[in-house]
């Protein structure tokens, strides 16, 4: 019945911004969201409904000739997030699958952008080095280098976004100034073509983000803004970034986003394995005694142990602790919908296939000699936060069948659903530097955080922010990331003022190629 009147609702309010004018719904976006972001808590602005209003209008406002005053805005703003019980009714389900899309959702607005900077450090040693194919297939598709993608957006990050008010304004005389010629002008065009949207091309932009259906989905009012795919708004001939945390978490995600668009290239074929490369590189670095997938089948060969999956890592311990690498993220559905059978659907292949392969792992490990009495806890390492925290979470409000599956196929449970925890490469990264400067043991750590689930008070949505918790004043800088950051920290500090050098007496030549930057974005967005 909600659906039914969430639709009739949504319906309503699209006839109604029908008769304005596109460009003046957007002023009124733009000049609340300045406003909001000038608050102490900024979030009480309610971005994502504003974006959201935003998507409605440019969706029906095509032929509307009026424009919209600041109480009208206002009125359908309220509006819209006062039917926030029609998108999610949480007296209908799972408490937590209902609020999740909600919480999950403003995420992208709140925080800092010091995680984002991380993802994209992350991502550097990932993908950039010209070696890897993700480098060749970025510069083939998109005309300039990750690694130049990846400075322009630190630099906006850090020296234009963070700990700015309001709506940002991206002065390109400052950016051209900074950056070329060691960037150079083509790849600055490149940069800016790949992130940003002109305000006249947007009703066109979200059209091709329509949500089928018969009903209006609820879950839409979830979904995160499509801009996140374009953070960066160009206007004339002003750059603009709308909100200084979505711009971060944008730019640190559209990389592997525009990846998996690639037909017919197999992103996840080469994305695997670097993310496992990366978590077994991270163990090295530990102080772990720690055992490869490779040794682990090994070990059940000469155990005679029947043929079958196996995880990645195995740290030793009193209780040994298995590593599932999943190089996965969840998509616009995964994040936004609260309906188990389609959340099941969705995760079945990846997220809920992790699950039954540490079951698998440890079931055979258990066959052989060296580990029949050995205790166990696992791992599931994602790239990007899920929401559930624990396997027992899935077993209860998406999957309950998956724990009679489980033990039929081994007539009991290898490792108890409780025990086996979603945590991000992130937290993955804390967790074993606090390991290796002695903060914490990892397998009481571990048992630690599954414990602290099962009570109501330690009950969270997410372990990373068990890690956070438990790890309060011990988290250090990672030294695989420090390095990467050192090296991209260094190129500011040494090619910046080095252009800034080339610039000098050459204000009429920066006027000109400021000029010829917003030519050639015109004309390219024109074509």
């Amino acid at each position: 019945m909600t659906a039914e009147k969430y639709d009739a609702q949504i319906k309503k309010i699209r006839r109604e911004l029908s008769v304005y004018k596109s460009g003046s719904v957007l002023q009124h976006v733009i000049d609340h969201l300045h406003w909001s972001q000038t608050l102490e808590r900024p979030a009480s602005g309610m971005p994502w409904i504003c974006l959201f209003l935003l998507k409605l209008a440019m969706q029906e406002c095509n032929g509307g000739n009026r424009n919209m005053v600041k109480a009208e805005f206002s009125k359908l703003a309220n509006r819209l997030f006062r039917m926030q019980h029609l998108a999610c009714p949480i007296g209908l389900g799972d408490i937590h699958l209902m609020m999740r899309p909600m919480v999950l959702q403003q995420t992208w607005y709140q925080g800092q952008i010091f995680p984002d900077i991380k993802a994209m450090t992350r991502q550097m040693i990932w993908y950039s080095d010209e070696a890897t194919p993700f480098a060749e297939k970025f510069l083939e598709l998109h005309g300039l280098s990750l690694k130049e993608f990846y400075l322009i957006s630190l630099y906006l990050d850090v020296c234009v976004a963070d700990g700015a008010k309001g709506i940002i304004g991206i002065n390109l005389y400052e950016l051209i100034f900074n950056l070329s010629p060691t960037i150079s002008l083509k790849s600055i065009i490149r940069y800016f073509l790949l992130v940003a949207i002109r305000s006249q091309d947007l009703p066109e932009f979200f059209q091709d983000h329509k949500v089928n259906g018969g009903l209006h989905q609820q879950s839409e009012y979830f979904q995160t803004t499509p801009l996140r795919k374009k953070p960066v708004l160009l206007d004339g001939d002003n750059l603009f970034i709308y909100n200084s945390k979505l711009f971060s978490r944008a730019v640190g995600t559209l990389v592997p986003d525009l990846f998996k668009k690639v037909k017919g290239w197999g992103y996840k074929d080469y994305f695997g394995p670097a993310m496992e490369h990366y978590l077994g590189s991270l163990l090295r670095a530990s102080t772990l005694t720690y055992h490869t997938e490779e040794q682990l089948n090994q070990c059940c060969r000469d155990n005679s142990v029947v043929r079958g999956k196996m995880a990645d890592f195995l740290a030793s311990g009193d209780v040994n602790i298995i590593f599932e690498s999943k190089a996965i993220e969840p998509g616009d559905i995964v994040s936004s919908v609260f309906d188990p059978e389609v959340l099941k659907r969705s995760l079945a292949d990846s997220f809920i296939k992790g699950i039954e392969q540490c079951q698998e792992s440890v079931y055979r490990l258990r066959m052989t000699k060296e580990y029949a009495a050995a205790k166990f806890a696992c791992i599931v390492v994602t790239h990007e936060d899920f929401w559930f925290a624990s396997a027992e979470d899935i077993i209860r409000a998406i999957d309950p069948g998956l724990e009679a599956k489980v033990f039929e196929k081994y007539a009991h449970i290898p490792v108890p659903f409780d025990n086996i925890l979603f945590v991000t490469v992130d937290a993955v990264e804390n967790i074993l530097q606090a390991v290796s400067s002695g903060d914490v043991r990892l397998d009481s750590f571990v048992m630690d955080c599954a414990q602290m689930l099962k009570t109501p008070e330690g009950k969270r949505f997410t372990m990373d922010h068990i890690v956070q918790d438990k790890l309060a004043g011990k988290i250090s800088g990672v030294p695989i990331l420090n390095q990467k950051a050192d090296e991209w920290l260094e190129f500011f500090q040494t090619e910046l003022d080095a252009n800034k050098a080339v610039w000098q007496g050459l204000s009429a030549e920066l006027i000109r190629k400021r000029m010829f930057v917003m030519e050639m974005l015109h004309r390219q967005f024109n074509r």
